[in-house]
């Protein structure tokens, strides 16, 4: 699939890379849309200190799941990703306050984020969205 990697600070380029593979509770999805933003600019630039790479860019997408390994979601659910992937494990996870997570990966940051034909991940960071809100 093609992705935009960043590779180190402040440069990126369009890569062929592999479709994420799933492990259990995983779902994998086609990614619609992604959006840049401010963020995604500063994340290029490595203006945050655990910015890892390669890693590839984006953190607001949307997409339809197209492989499910958690039965909460099935193919054909349309999805929209918190901006990070908390741990679920921490103080602030067990009582609900997940955007707090003190543990939290971030797409684009520290984990592959969206800009990207597919994206495999934990179904937890993940919403179902309307349907009316993506008919494509």
């Amino acid at each position: 699939m093609k992705a935009v990697v960043v590779y180190e600070k402040g440069k990126y380029e369009v890569r062929d890379v592999p479709i994420p593979r799933l492990n259990e509770g995983d779902v994998l999805i086609k990614i619609n849309y992604a959006a840049l933003c401010y963020r995604d600019l500063l994340q290029l630039a490595g203006y945050y200190p655990r910015m890892r790479y390669p890693v590839i860019l984006g953190h607001e997408a949307v997409g339809v799941v197209v492989e499910s390994r958690d039965p909460r979601f099935k193919p054909g659910d349309k999805v929209v990703p918190l901006l990070h992937e908390p741990d679920g494990t921490c103080e602030f996870c067990m009582r609900g306050l997940d955007s707090y997570c003190v543990n939290a990966l971030s797409y684009g940051e520290n984990i592959d984020g969206f800009f990207a034909e597919y994206a495999g991940y934990q179904v937890m960071p993940w919403s179902r969205c309307p349907m009316e809100f993506l008919t494509s």
